[in-house]
């Protein structure tokens, strides 16, 4: 009885944590919520920025310059126009959102409070209990970056949306135990069709890992036909996003080179990599720059970081984690 009392109280005070956050979030960037979308405006500030004229000094965000370009999109633009070597789908949905909404920032409420919604989920899914899922939410939502940044409109909270869906699908997926079953080939196929949507938002740097990861899981389950589906799933996703491209008279031969454009954009690009920059962020709260390597003092850092950093490591390493891998390949074969 009294596991009960603490458990409602405790779903109690992170509802209302979470409300609070939430409404200080809309009240103090009240104004940019209310605020049109300024075409003309933005179309002056674009055209006048480094990515028409390289050494102009009006620089212009990547907020900004996805808000433009999902503007245009929406509009009828080219997919292969400025900023091509960025996916369109999260430029699409940010135009979406200034279409219906006059305003690029309820693209940002929508993913940022569905990835909350998705993270819930899976949060129930591993830990089996809905009050400590929800006290794991809370706490991601208070972290101070999600005030800062909740409200840009940048393609990291639509594409970490996909990702999430993705993985909620898969974790579904790989918990049926018997593969004949529709629930099992619908799973199968949502999951594949998410993973295409977060390959489409930004350039899937981390798709290869993943596709091998899940592939071992399809393997060993021996699902020939959900695994089918899951490619189907991907390859839809892909299609949907880019048919502009095909509808604008692309061929298949023009959007293979396209994405060999995308892959030698980065491969070629003079930006300095910092591999170590992780765990600088994480335990010290600084981050090199990209530009001359010198470090940046992040304002949103603080101690719960470094925190749930070690406590995942030492879960990574423990004997329970390795029995429970030992376990799942036991129920997968």
């Amino acid at each position: 009885m009294m596991e009960i009392i603490v458990k409602k109280i405790l779903i109690t005070f992170c509802l209302f944590a979470l409300a609070v956050q939430l409404a200080q979030i809309i009240f103090f960037q009240r104004g940019l919520f209310t605020q049109n979308y300024d075409v003309p405006y933005w179309k002056d500030r674009f055209e006048h920025s480094q990515w028409v004229l390289p050494l102009s000094k009006r620089i212009i965000g990547d907020d900004g310059l996805y808000a433009y370009i999902g503007q245009n999109l929406v509009d009828g633009g080219s997919i292969a126009g400025f900023s091509s070597e960025v996916p369109p789908l999260g430029k699409y949905l940010i135009g979406l959102s200034i279409k219906i909404f006059n305003n690029q920032l309820y693209y940002s409420i929508f993913f940022g409070l569905g990835s909350l919604m998705l993270f819930y989920m899976i949060g129930v899914k591993v830990l089996k209990d809905k009050a400590l899922s929800l006290l794991v939410v809370s706490t991601l939502f208070l972290d101070p970056l999600f005030f800062s940044q909740f409200w840009q409109s940048t393609l990291d909270i639509c594409q970490l949306f996909f990702l999430l869906a993705h993985v909620l699908f898969f974790a579904y997926f790989i918990n049926i135990k018997t593969n004949v079953n529709s629930r099992c080939i619908f799973y199968a196929f949502m999951s594949g069709l998410f993973l295409g949507f977060f390959a489409q938002v930004k350039y899937p740097i981390l798709l290869p890992l993943i596709l091998v990861i899940e592939f071992i899981f399809f393997v060993l389950r021996r699902t020939k036909k959900e695994y089918f589906l899951y490619l189907i799933g991907i390859g839809l996703a892909v299609l949907t996003v880019n048919i502009k491209f095909f509808l604008d008279g692309g061929s298949i031969i023009d959007f293979f080179k396209f994405q060999k454009y995308a892959l030698f954009f980065y491969l070629k690009s003079q930006l300095i990599v910092h591999k170590e920059a992780i765990w600088q962020v994480l335990f010290l709260g600084n981050f090199p720059s990209i530009s001359v390597g010198e470090s940046i003092r992040i304002n949103e850092w603080w101690i719960v970081w470094p925190a749930i950093s070690i406590i995942g490591l030492l879960n990574l390493s423990s004997k329970r984690t390795f029995l429970l891998f030992g376990k799942v390949l036991d129920y997968l074969y």
